[in-house]
C-alpha cells in the first residue's frame, strides 16, 4: 500500500498522541534507559497538547491503509521539530516521505537551513539524508536527562531532493 501524506488537522491530537507513545515506547527503547522512556513518553501523550503544538505549523501526517503511520512538522523558522514513525511503519519509506514533505515546506517558506534535534535513534536516518551533526548534548527533560543531536541541513545547496 502506498503512503498518503496529508496536512495535519485539529481532530488529529489523539492519534499523534497514540503514534509517539508507541513509537518512544518500542523504538526509541532500544537507545534510551526505562526511565527515560516512561517519562518521555508519559510527557507526549497529551492529545490537546499535540493539537496546540502542531497547529499553525507545517505539520504533515502520513498513512498507509488508512491508518496514521507518522508525524512531522516544522516552524516557519525552520526548525524541524518532529518526526515520528510507528513501529509497524519502520523502513516503509514513511520517514523518508514525511522528511521530504517537511524540507520541502520550510525550503516554500524561505528558509534556507533547516535544524533539528535528534534522538540516538534517529541520527542515522537524518545523516543518511545530508544533516550534520553541530552538537551532542545532554538535555534536561521530566527530570532525567536526554542525549540527543542538534543536527542541520543546508536546503540551498540540496537541490530539492530528499536522501
Amino acid at each position: 500500500m502506498g503512503i498518503v501524506l496529508r496536512p495535519f488537522r485539529a481532530g488529529d491530537g489523539q492519534a499523534v498522541a497514540d503514534l509517539f507513545v508507541a513509537t518512544v515506547r518500542t523504538v526509541n527503547a532500544r537507545d534510551y534507559e526505562p526511565a527515560q522512556v516512561a517519562a518521555w513518553s508519559a510527557a507526549g501523550a497529551d492529545p490537546a497538547r499535540w493539537a496546540r503544538t502542531l497547529a499553525g505549523r507545517a505539520a504533515f501526517m502520513a498513512e498507509v491503509g488508512g491508518v496514521v503511520a507518522g508525524f512531522a512538522d516544522v516552524t516557519e523558522q525552520g526548525l524541524f521539530d518532529h518526526l515520528y514513525v510507528g513501529p509497524g511503519h519502520q523502513g516503509q519509506g514513511v520517514g523518508t516521505a514525511l522528511a521530504d514533505a517537511v524540507e520541502a515546506a520550510a525550503r516554500a517558506g524561505g528558509c534556507v537551513q533547516v535544524e533539528a534535534e535528534v534522538s540516538v535513534t534517529a541520527r542515522p536516518f537524518f545523516a543518511a539524508r545530508g544533516y550534520r551533526v553541530v552538537r551532542a548534548q545532554d538535555k534536561a527533560a521530566h527530570g532525567l536527562t536526554f542525549r540527543n543531536y542538534v543536527m542541520v541541513k543546508d536546503l540551498a545547496s540540496d537541490g530539492g531532493g530528499g536522501a
